[in-house]
């Protein structure tokens, strides 16, 4: 029953305080406790990859806490004398589980490929981060979330802890916060479409903001408000390359009525982009096969940039200065742990020249595909193991945007690089041993 008063919750649900009522509610919360934890161990972690279901299965156990931390709270307050305040507490812990029950299904029931992981887990890899501690999960638009950030909600922090459960509470917490995993959430309207998957790369930067040092940067603009979003859009179009920014545009573009995926204003975002392009253009040490998609990317985001023209003026000069002070020093930053998307193409040219000249059997294992020959296999159906760099700049051109067939190629070659990269380190493994 839910009382519209607090005096009226106090009376019909309490009565008095060593009636039974009293009992009979928190034995149905703590029933409904034994509800959830049930749904939570019916989550499948089964995924197509062995990796992604070691990060679903840590998932399930820290649901497992986070629900450890209510259960406490109301055994606590089960076996205290309650002040007139508390049966607000009771009504909260009935409510509690909402959060809880709401994340559930949109990290075990996600509706997205599997090779969004490879995508995500390859960023790390490159700037040399364990990436066991984040699971990708269904939300309404791209953000990061964690588990402890979840259950120390400002409504848990304004409840007392029970005396004769406090300690467990804070060693659970304790226990959540050195095992925390984050949520990567992407707009599950964009479940089918692989070119939005480089959006999730932004949410990881947000993971390792403070690690690359980019709050150090911020600390020149502290009078613009948005200007970490602007220094993470900048970090990972240097590092990803002009498939990052095509995404930004695709995605503004499917959904013309949304003004943000968060702030600042997404057209912030989109006029930083067509600036890092701007500049690639006229760069003559782009790998002549880059020009000509590069050219076309940039068409396309002006394009796109052109319908939020009013609202560009607010911001372009704030803008461009950020853009101006940081490329350069986010460059050096990229560099010490990979190499910013411009050198990156172009050692993937040089790769390749070398690879052509051997004649071996196994030449395929030597192989390095740049973006026209990505393209040529897509031309000729065949999916195809391409590092995800250069898979994604292939596709950048306006008339892959919307094309399903394109997908599948994003899906099936993404799958094939996992596995080429599994073999290589098995390879190096048993070298390793023998």
């Amino acid at each position: 029953m839910i009382c519209k008063k607090l005096s009226d919750f106090s009376t019909v649900i309490l009565g008095d305080r060593k009636g039974p009522f009293f009992t009979l509610s928190f034995d149905a919360v703590l029933k409904k406790y034994d509800r959830i934890r049930q749904r939570i161990a019916e989550e499948s972690t089964e995924a197509a990859y062995s990796f992604v279901s070691k990060r679903l299965k840590a998932a399930q156990a820290l649901f497992n806490k986070w629900l450890d931390i209510y259960e406490l709270y109301a055994r606590g307050y089960a076996t205290e004398l309650l002040t007139f305040s508390y049966p607000a507490a009771i009504l909260s812990l009935d409510e509690f589980d909402r959060v809880l029950e709401d994340r559930r299904p949109k990290v075990f029931g996600a509706n997205i490929s599997s090779e969004a992981y490879v995508l995500v887990d390859d960023l790390f890899a490159n700037l040399g981060y364990d990436s066991d501690l984040y699971v990708l999960a269904e939300g309404d638009s791209f953000e990061k979330k964690s588990v402890y950030t979840e259950v120390n909600t400002e409504s848990l922090k304004n409840l007392t802890k029970p005396v004769s459960k406090k300690t467990e509470i804070e060693k659970t917490l304790k226990h959540i916060q050195n095992r925390d995993i984050s949520f990567f959430y992407y707009d599950g309207k964009e479940y089918d479409n692989a070119l939005a998957w480089p959006l999730l790369l932004h949410e990881c930067l947000h993971y390792l903001y403070y690690t690359q040092g980019l709050h150090q940067l911020q600390k020149r603009f502290a009078s613009v408000s948005w200007a970490q979003e602007a220094l993470i859009d900048i970090y990972v179009t240097n590092f990803f390359g002009p498939a990052y920014a095509v995404s930004l545009a695709n995605y503004l573009y499917r959904r013309p009525h949304e003004a943000a995926i968060s702030y600042p204003d997404f057209a912030v975002r989109l006029y930083i982009s067509s600036l890092y392009l701007s500049k690639l253009e006229e760069m003559e040490k782009l790998p002549e096969s880059t020009k000509h998609p590069v050219k076309e990317a940039s068409d396309y985001i002006k394009k796109v940039l052109n319908q939020y023209e009013g609202r560009v003026s607010a911001f372009k000069k704030d803008a461009d200065e950020i853009v101006e002070e940081t490329n350069r020093p986010i460059n050096e930053i990229i560099s010490k742990k990979t190499q910013p998307f411009v050198d990156f193409v172009r050692q993937t040219e040089f790769e390749r020249k070398e690879a052509y000249k051997v004649l071996e059997k196994k030449y395929l294992r030597k192989e390095v595909l740049s973006i026209s020959d990505v393209l040529e296999y897509y031309e000729n159906g065949l999916p195809v193991a391409a590092d995800p760099r250069i898979l994604f700049n292939s596709f950048i051109s306006r008339k892959y945007l919307m094309d399903e067939l394109s997908m599948l190629f994003f899906k099936e070659s993404l799958k094939k690089w996992y596995v080429k990269k599994a073999w290589v380190r098995s390879e190096l493994d048993v070298k390793s041993k023998s």
